[in-house]
């Protein structure tokens, strides 16, 4: 025992010992130069098929020959983030073909005389023309066609389907759409037409799909197509499709879901009035003159039993749902609200507006049933609801009108327009509107500030008949 004690306390001395040794090495610091990214962006848009230039402006001393660059997007290989080098140049200058969306692009400065890295982190945001902006559904000698003015490279991309898609669709033209999941990786368009149309890929506008290839079975399929729609924020939309007066719709949160197969079972006739409400999607019954839904089973929906709406309410409810007796003119749903605001007609020729919401679980809810005055509207009039600002536009030949849906008031004549509107559409981030015109053969489109006393702000000719306009926006 002693032995050992001896052995830790000579350890105990000599570590003092050493500790307390003075250094008299003479060492000679270096004091690195550093680099300023200051002059760089912090963030990037980069256009697919477009050059994207960002200069390596950097304030340092080190000398030009002891430095190299590298810009770099992190990947993640083989269980391992790895550098994926685009370019080994100072200054960054190539042809975007990166995947669309958030990029996190590095620009690394290299001190090799030091071996030190410094790096600047960018966040390159990558879009296409076809990322935003207004979608024109047209007739082209009898075909569908359809052109996009991009909000984001400002072109205006005529016939994408012969320029860009490379396809051509049987049938005329039925109605354009597109989903608003991107941040679910949804990115979609469709185009219906009397014979089926196809779905697209949104960012690409390449063919996904045409619609008759997704029918399981084409043999209880009635043509013509009257309308399509698609998946948007929710799982139980159905993915609807009517053709024949009935309605087709499939299970699935994507199109690759499911497929169409016969249709839904119910005393009904649809052609093209329905809005997506609260969970589920309402149409109207043009045979018996009412709201119809899909039926529930328990907590999942039933996509192929159609049953009327009805109130829950009849002391409060302002109209009776499931027995309107009324032809519906107009029928579409605020994306904000889930409302839906429709236009009908009875048979003396009178027009009523009605807001409503619909859902599985909290049944029917009725907010307003205005009679509009004589001379308001008419068959041909035109609506688009401000999914922002809680406004409708309607038209009546060259006049404009506003509803507000939270007073519930119209101002008539809000605008008195340039011709007799034929489509009307507002920009996904509301306060700015698109009107069509008739223009001799084809068509012209005005959009308006809103927001600015209706003063427009671009003016486009479209060669063909528009049959729909749709903005496009991706989240």
């Amino acid at each position: 025992m002693k032995i050992v004690n001896r052995i830790i306390y000579s350890l105990l001395i000599g570590s003092v010992m050493v500790s307390c040794i003075k250094d008299d090495g003479d060492y000679d610091y270096i004091e690195l130069n550093g680099v300023d990214f200051s002059n760089l962006p912090t963030e990037q848009n980069a256009i697919i098929g477009s050059n994207v230039v960002i200069y390596g402006d950097i304030i340092t001393d080190i000398p030009e020959e002891d430095r190299s660059y590298a810009w770099y997007i992190p990947a993640l290989g083989s269980g391992a983030w790895v550098a994926d080098t685009i370019s080994t140049d100072k200054d960054l200058n190539m042809l975007t073909s990166l995947s669309p969306g958030l990029q996190n692009l590095v620009y690394s400065v290299y001190d090799t005389k030091h071996d030190v890295r410094y790096n600047k982190p960018i966040e390159l945001y990558v879009v296409t023309p076809f990322s935003q902006g207004w979608a024109i559904l047209k007739e082209k000698d009898g075909l569908a066609e359809f052109d996009f003015i991009s909000e984001i490279t400002e072109d205006h991309v005529v016939d994408v389907f012969e320029n860009v898609a490379k396809v051509s669709l049987t049938g005329t033209p039925i109605n354009i759409g597109f989903n608003w999941n991107t941040y679910l990786g949804w990115n979609q368009m469709f185009i219906c037409t009397s014979e089926g149309g196809a779905y697209f890929d949104g960012i690409s506008m390449k063919l996904d799909t045409y619609i008759t290839d997704r029918f399981n079975s084409t043999n209880s399929l009635e043509f013509p197509f009257t309308a399509s729609g698609i998946n948007d924020r929710t799982d139980s939309y159905g993915w609807p499709m009517l053709a024949g007066g009935k309605l087709y719709a499939k299970p699935g949160r994507y199109l690759e879901d499911g497929w169409w197969e016969f249709p839904a079972e119910g005393d009904y006739y649809i052609t093209d009035k329905f809005a997506a409400s609260a969970a589920h999607v309402v149409y109207f019954d043009e045979k018996n003159k009412r709201y119809v839904v899909n039926a529930m089973n328990g907590y999942y929906m039933d996509y192929y039993k159609l049953i009327p709406t009805v109130m829950i309410d009849p002391d409060n409810d302002l109209f009776d749902p499931g027995n309107l007796n009324m032809d519906c003119m107009y029928m579409e749903q605020v994306r904000s609200t889930y409302q839906v605001i429709s236009v009908l007609k009875d048979d003396s020729g009178t027009y009523y507006l009605q807001r409503f919401m619909s859902s599985w679980y909290n049944g029917f809810e009725s907010y307003a049933n205005i009679e509009l005055a004589p001379g308001l509207v008419d068959d041909n009039s035109q609506y688009a609801n401000d999914n922002v600002y809680d406004f409708t536009y309607f038209s009546q030949g060259n006049k404009l009108h506003r509803y507000n849906r939270v007073s519930d008031v119209i101002n008539q004549d809000y605008l008195v327009l340039t011709g007799d509107v034929k489509k009307l559409e507002v920009h996904k981030e509301g306060g700015i509107l698109a009107v069509v015109y008739d223009n001799g053969a084809g068509s012209k489109i005005e959009i308006r500030d809103m927001l600015d006393g209706g003063v427009i702000l671009e003016t486009y000719e479209i060669d063909s008949k528009v049959v729909e306009i749709e903005h496009k926006l991706d989240d």
